[in-house]
């Protein structure tokens, strides 16, 4: 496949993913008292519970009753947060701007996840921080897009790769994806990248 059939793919996967994300509720949602807020994501985790990421922040429910995050995680977000689901059906919530945080739920209990930013990093002002998961169990790594930045790490934040990404030449950060040979690619407004070997490689 040439390239340019690659971006035509790719632009009407981003579309459709992005165009489906964020909506307004005017409807009533099974389990959730929703008034007219942004809906910015919707995911289901492995005891099927249904998670929302809104405007007033991440709510979930069992089909009867909604529930919104316990106290001692809700208090270190203060900006938009979205979540992602992994392959083993666990939740992960993290905020999309200002302080990196990010939150792992096991359906069992929560817990930060440390993140391998340079000293200081954590009181940037940063903005369209994105996070992806791969991998099941205790295998998991995590891709975090933030800044200028691509950081890979595992759960313990041991620091694995960190790529600079020059947004001037690329563009704004868009989207990740797996391709059927496990590579995980960042999608920019002007280009693709994949991570292979533990390298970046410009498509």
């Amino acid at each position: 496949m040439n390239k340019s059939h690659y971006f035509v793919i790719l632009f009407f996967w981003v579309f459709w993913n992005s165009s489906a994300q964020t909506f307004k509720s005017t409807k009533m949602i099974k389990g959730f008292d929703l008034t007219s807020e942004t809906i910015f994501s919707i995911n289901q985790d492995k005891n099927g519970f249904v998670w929302l990421a809104t405007s007033r922040g991440v709510k979930y429910s069992d089909g009867i009753a909604m529930m919104q995050l316990p106290e001692h995680v809700g208090v270190h977000f203060s900006a938009k947060q979205l979540i992602h689901t992994d392959v083993d059906g666990h939740i992960w919530i993290y905020q999309t701007k200002g302080k990196p945080i990010v939150f792992y739920y096991d359906l069992t209990s929560w817990r930060r996840i440390p993140l391998s930013l340079e000293e200081g990093a954590e009181s940037l002002k940063l903005s369209n921080i994105q996070l992806y998961v791969t991998g099941s169990g205790t295998d998991k790594m995590l891709y975090l897009v933030a800044g200028n930045e691509i950081i890979v790490q595992d759960m313990k934040g041991k620091f694995v790769k960190k790529f600079p990404v020059d947004p001037t030449a690329k563009g704004r950060f868009i989207s990740f994806f797996t391709s059927a040979e496990d590579h995980v690619h960042f999608i920019y407004e002007k280009s693709i990248f994949a991570f292979r070997n533990n390298a970046l490689q410009e498509l």
